[in-house]
């Protein structure tokens, strides 16, 4: 505001000016012909000013290493491309029985659902699908995501449509250092979102699938991933980041941004998680950065799980787990027969996603939630 008030002073001067050498005989237009046009420059400067983008972190719009950026064309963005619901749009009125098992090329079983709960908005935007083969054994991997916007669902959409390409198009990927390539594509999109001028903000949680044996989770801010075990109980796939942690408000601090209790703990009394892509007004207190946790797919692992935070505001990690366990196979948590391992069943599948939103609401939650319950037993033939 001390800017806009300091860029006005000059114009307000000139003004003065002006009107003193004018001659003006009418009592009236004397008193509001100053009055209206001080008010247009008011107004004019204000519209500039929320006309003005941020600045651009970007060193260059240049493609290069494989990198997309400006070049990724319409038809190319996932909402494009997608057989299914993203979150964006209405879930497709077919029965549940008839659900895709294998959306978008997927080589796991997987079952999805997004929901406005209270809310009269949806922010959240979601993704399933095959991003690639590796070079060395040929193992399909997997893309899975979950984008949490707040402020808009620009940030959430842009994200969704393109953070997989980005990926891709990392020379890393699939091959290589896959964290690398991971943190790298989070802080590119991070910066050609925050180029496009809009301001809104999103979370990130997002997993790559290798074949049957890894499981690669990059996490920014307060979406979450699990797997499932078969006793059903969860392991911890991603950390949430929240103001109120330690780190993260050292973090915070130590750049020169506070950590407010409002209700919650807050970045500059704002926002309540301390990492997202986008929030150019938070700049340089809210990062990209992701977390990157890799695991080997173990004997006793069945599914997993992304969802954002819409879910786990009200479900812990193992109360999720033995949810899923219960929803999507027979024999849990009483075996059929003596000795006999709980195995999941297609079509109690395709309900877990769904099922674990509407378990959401009736616990409590009144936010957007999606989620995405990934078979780790069941590969595509």
């Amino acid at each position: 505001m001390e800017k806009i008030l300091s860029d006005l002073s000059p114009t307000m001067d000139r003004l003065v000016e002006r009107w003193q050498a004018l001659e003006v005989d009418s009592p009236t237009v004397a008193i509001f012909l100053p009055v209206v046009v001080l008010g247009l420059t008011v107004v004019y400067t204000l519209i500039s000013y929320s006309r003005d983008r941020p600045p651009s972190r970007r060193k260059s719009n240049a493609v290069e290493g494989g990198w997309l950026g400006d070049k990724i064309s319409d038809s190319m963005l996932y909402s494009k491309r997608t057989t299914i619901s993203n979150g964006g749009t209405k879930q497709l009125l077919e029965p549940m029985s008839k659900r895709e098992l294998f959306p978008n090329g997927v080589h796991m079983k997987s079952s999805h659902w997004c929901d406005m709960g209270a809310r009269q908005y949806q922010e959240d935007r979601y993704v399933l699908e095959k991003l690639g083969v590796t070079n060395k054994d040929r193992q399909t991997v997997s893309y899975f995501g979950v984008f949490d916007g707040h402020g808009g669902f620009k940030a959430s959409q842009y994200c969704a449509d393109r953070l997989g390409l980005y990926l891709k198009n990392s020379p890393e990927f699939p091959n290589g250092d896959v964290e690398a390539a991971y943190k790298k594509a989070y802080l590119q999109i991070d910066e050609d979102f925050i180029d496009t001028g809009k301001p809104d903000g999103t979370t990130v949680c997002t997993c790559l699938v290798f074949g049957n044996e890894r499981i690669v989770c990059a996490n920014a801010g307060d979406s979450r991933a699990i797997v499932v075990k078969r006793d059903g109980t969860a392991y911890p796939m991603s950390k949430d980041h929240k103001p109120g942690d330690a780190d993260e408000t050292k973090r915070i601090t130590d750049l020169g941004g506070t950590v407010v209790y409002w209700g919650r703990w807050r970045v500059e009394s704002v926002l309540a998680v301390s990492r997202a892509v986008g929030d150019a007004q938070l700049m340089p207190y809210i990062t990209a950065l992701p977390d990157c946790t890799s695991k080997t797919i173990e004997e006793d692992d069945m599914f997993l799980v992304i969802a954002t935070d819409g879910v786990w505001d009200v479900c812990d990690n193992d109360y999720v787990a033995n949810f899923v366990m219960k929803e999507s196979c027979y024999g849990f948590p009483n075996p059929v027969e003596p000795g006999v391992e709980a195995v999941a069943d297609d079509l109690l599948l395709k309900w877990t996603g769904r099922k674990l939103v509407v378990e959401a609401a009736r616990l409590g939650s009144g936010d957007n939630c999606s989620a995405i319950v990934v078979s780790l037993k069941d590969l595509k033939k």
